[in-house]
Parts: structure tokens; C-alpha cells; sequence
């Protein structure tokens, strides 16, 4: 499970739908230094700086981050991931992170750019804590 090169470092709204852009090299964000590791969802709200809170649950893997000050959630399952962040709910096929659908969170404007560059980290470290 890793992300492809064909991992698009954004979305932008084209006719009322969110649509990938250009793909990112290297998987825009995913090579950013690590976020710091936290114990807790209090010790995450308390942590300085970019911080997560990798929680197992049976079979789901699930990250809920601070990342440049806004809240962001990965949750893996069963060969599924969801992403939502403060833009965009992304809905991705594990298996080579095909993006599914996506949903607008709030009112986008027509040519707006939603940063997938959060959900790259956020998937990298996905990829790192399954294979250990």
C-alpha cells in the first residue's frame, strides 16, 4: 500500500463537482516531516504544531490530525479510506488510492483549489503504521 504518482495534489470545483487536478510529484505532502505523535484526542488538543492521534479499532485504522492549525481525519476500512478535512470529504479505493467520489464540505467557489497535500500525509502515515 503505497501512494501512486498519480496521486492529484488537489481538486478544484468544475460545474458544481469536485474533479482532481494535476497529479503531484511525489505525492504532494507526503514526504513533510511527521506530524507529532499523540496518546489521546486531549493530548492531541493540547499538542503545539502539527500533531496526530493513530487509533485502532478491529479491522479500521483511523488518524485524526492538527495539521497548519485545522482538523483532519483519515479512516481506513476493509480496503476503503475516507478523508475528511476542512474543504473536502474524499472517498478513496486503497488498493493504488483510487479517489472514488468526493464531497464539498461548505459552499466551494467555481475554479477553487482544495490541498490534498494534508490527505497525502495523512495516507503516507497510514501506509507506515500498517506495514510497522
Amino acid at each position: 500500500m503505497s501512494l501512486p504518482p498519480s496521486f492529484p495534489a488537489f481538486l478544484v470545483m468544475r460545474g458544481g463537482q469536485l474533479v482532481p487536478g494535476e497529479p503531484a510529484p511525489g505525492a504532494a505532502g507526503a514526504e513533510a516531516p511527521p506530524p507529532a505523535r499523540c496518546a489521546s484526542a486531549e493530548e492531541l488538543e493540547r499538542a503545539a504544531g502539527d500533531a496526530v492521534w493513530v487509533q485502532r479499532k478491529e479491522d479500521a485504522l483511523v488518524l485524526v490530525a492538527r495539521l497548519d492549525g485545522r482538523p483532519h481525519r483519515l479512516a481506513v476500512v476493509a480496503g476503503e479510506a475516507v478523508y475528511r478535512g476542512p474543504q473536502v470529504r474524499a472517498y478513496w479505493k486503497v488498493d493504488g488510492w483510487v479517489l472514488t467520489s468526493t464531497e464539498p464540505v461548505g459552499e466551494l467557489a467555481e475554479g477553487e483549489r482544495v490541498d490534498l497535500g494534508p490527505c497525502a500525509r495523512l495516507m503516507a502515515l497510514a501506509v507506515r503504521e500498517v506495514r510497522g
